[in-house]
């Protein structure tokens, strides 16, 4: 197995923003931002060890990082809930050692201003639903507990967009940012139909043992939901979801 020094990744705009902070003087500042950034990580990796998925890279960027896991699109809604929270929770918990920190006299009141200036820009930040940001992330995760995994996706897409145009109409000078994020936005809807044939081909080939049903009136895949077993009305009888996914996948192979 390898260790997590091999699965860290930093992106090359994270360089070019490192050097532009230090040419600038901001040493302190970029350093603050950066121990605020890996420790939010360190608790999206922290919760995935704990539930036991593989960590397979960390990518840091200039205002965050993304941790990917190998954990199945169909798995508990609860532990990916508790992955997503993991990260902005580990920064509410940084400020009780920066707070110690002061009380003991190694850092000044000025450098703690900063740390919680820039702690809850990030917090606030990485909360909007907007891909791939943990805030995106979470609405789509309380999306499927009351839709299917499509609708969710698509109305999660809508959300994004409209607080994109928002952060750009209100902050349009941070245009690395936007540019970031509308990148990330367009990434998610192009990989749409690739995430969803994976997420049915999971329902193929792995047992689920759910005890949860939902019947559909309709042979329509799209209705399919996270943690409910989904069973089809064909016009005479009743079929399961495998039953459904067997005859789509032997008929026409990886659609």
């Amino acid at each position: 197995m390898k260790s997590i020094k091999t699965k860290l990744k930093i992106d090359i705009t994270t360089y070019l923003f490192v050097l532009l902070y230090f040419l600038c003087g901001y040493i302190k500042n970029i350093i603050i931002i950066y121990i605020i950034i890996i420790f939010h990580e360190f608790g999206h990796v922290l919760a995935s060890k704990i539930l036991k998925y593989k960590i397979t890279s960390v990518t840091i960027y200039p205002f965050g990082g993304i941790t990917k896991s190998d954990q199945l699109i169909n798995a508990p809604l609860n532990s990916d809930l508790i992955i997503y929270w993991a990260g902005l929770i580990f920064q509410i918990i940084l400020f009780v050692p920066f707070m110690l920190f002061y009380k003991l006299g190694i850092i000044n009141l000025n450098t703690l201003k900063l740390f919680v200036y820039f702690n809850i820009c990030i917090f606030l930040f990485n909360a909007l639903p907007i891909a791939p940001l943990d805030g995106y992330l979470i609405l789509n995760n309380i999306l499927n507990r009351f839709t299917s995994f499509y609708n969710a996706k698509i109305i999660t897409y809508i959300f994004s967009a409209i607080f994109i145009a928002f952060f750009i109409y209100f902050y349009y000078s941070n245009y690395i940012i936007w540019v970031f994020l509308i990148v990330n936005q367009l990434k998610e809807i192009i990989n749409f139909k690739y995430v969803f044939n994976k997420f049915l081909l999971e329902r193929h080939l792995y047992k689920f043992s759910w005890r949860r049903k939902k019947y559909y009136k309709e042979m329509n895949l799209k209705k399919l939901e996270r943690e409910k077993l989904g069973h089809y009305y064909n016009g005479f009888t009743w079929l399961s979801e495998k039953d459904l996914l067997s005859k789509m996948f032997d008929k026409k192979g990886y659609f």
